[in-house]
């Protein structure tokens, strides 16, 4: 069973503020690749000391969290690789 993709408030405002090739490029990701997945831990890399997962798509970053038990992929932020570390 794949997980379901969910965005935060804050993740949902932030694809809205990406040029088009960016946020088409990252929808693309989430719904042809993430979203197909039984384990969704098999593209992504946990973050050291977080509870983080990351996943990279260009020049930007994905930080979710998954949630087994409610088969939820959470997606709390989407940046730029240089900003994305920055408020954790």
């Amino acid at each position: 069973m794949s997980h379901a993709i969910r965005f935060t408030p804050k993740a949902a405002k932030q694809v809205k503020k990406l040029d088009a090739v960016a946020a088409r490029r990252i929808r693309a990701f989430l719904e042809q690749k993430l979203a197909r997945l039984e384990n969704p831990r098999q593209l992504g890399k946990k973050l050291v000391n977080e509870e983080f997962w990351r996943y990279r798509v260009g020049g930007y970053r994905i930080l979710t969290v998954i949630d087994d038990d409610q088969v939820l992929v959470l997606i709390v932020d989407i940046a730029h690789r240089r900003d994305v570390y920055n408020n954790l």
